[in-house]
């Protein structure tokens, strides 16, 4: 009777044995084959292939990397960004959570891309960073309009909503490139954290009279102007000017070297002078053909 039990017991694992190879073969089948097609261009049938293999055994790392790389190459970044976070809740693989970011930055700068050419023109500026020190980019947008002479400039700031799609932060600042309508400017300095911030220089000064300013700030989640640092030179202050009220030539060359060592932290998105754009200040990338180039 116990030879018996044994026998029935014996039998019983061979077929668990039996049983979990055929579906590791199974999955095996269905991988190598999703590979193949993945090789060959036939993005859809991989796909259905490296998925059943996923539903058969959802550990396999390599499995979650190429089913993502297969909704890549047809362009479908948001499936991508899934696949890779849902490998990654499971499996726990850096390797994972990096290909996760990965896709969601470029899903997140494929939207922007869209709705930058649907809402705005290639004369238009443009700027991808970090702007509220979330871990994620926002996208700076200068838009220009009115005549070539005296172009009106306008600074907005958008965001990604996973929701919501992209949708506006704030307005911050606008202007024309005379000095009388304000100068028109804006910077940028990207930290090693990532974190971006931005400048913009004020000049309120007419005649000797009145504010010269450089302020650094960053942005809070409602679009929210934090102040960082900043260097001023206001002409009422005291030993600033002379009995008439205009600025000294001292106070404003101590001003200018001040503001001129605290411009070097920054590059700058664009500039006028009141009589066409600097070409002598370093800038960033703002072409949007070049920030949106694949």
């Amino acid at each position: 009777m116990a030879s018996k039990r044994i026998t029935q017991i014996g039998t019983v694992f061979i077929l668990l044995i039996l049983m979990l190879t055929a579906c590791g073969n199974t999955w095996q089948k269905h991988y190598e084959l999703g590979v193949k097609y993945l090789a060959d261009g036939n993005y859809e049938e991989a796909v259905i292939e490296i998925t059943a293999a996923i539903e058969l055994d959802d550990k396999k790392l390599d499995a979650y990397i190429s089913l993502a790389e297969a909704y890549r190459l047809q362009n479908m970044l948001r499936e991508a960004a899934n696949i890779a976070r849902q490998g990654y809740e499971i499996t726990k693989e850096p390797e994972l959570q990096e290909l996760w970011q990965k896709y969601e930055k470029a899903c997140i700068r494929q939207s922007y891309k869209e709705f930058f050419f649907e809402n705005f023109a290639y004369t238009d500026k443009v700027v991808l960073a970090d702007l509220t020190h979330d871990g994620k980019e926002e996208m700076l947008v200068i838009e220009v309009s009115g005549e070539t002479d005296y172009p009106i400039y306008e600074m907005k700031v958008f965001r990604y909503a996973d929701k919501k799609g992209v949708e506006k932060l704030c307005d911050l600042y606008g202007g024309t490139n005379d000095h009388a309508g304000g100068l028109f400017n804006a910077y940028i300095k990207v930290k090693a954290d990532g974190y971006a911030n931005l400048g913009r220089k004020r000049n309120g000064m007419w005649q000797g009279r009145g504010t010269l300013a450089f302020d650094e700030y960053y942005l809070d989640e409602k679009g929210k102007i934090v102040p960082v640092d900043s260097v001023e030179l206001n002409s009422i202050d005291e030993g600033n000017h002379y009995p008439d009220g205009e600025v000294t030539e001292k106070a404003y060359s101590d001003y200018s070297k001040k503001e001129s060592d605290f411009v070097k932290k920054f590059k700058c998105i664009i500039y006028n002078d009141g009589t066409g754009i600097s070409d002598k200040i370093p800038k960033v990338e703002s072409r949007p053909e070049k920030v949106f180039e694949d």
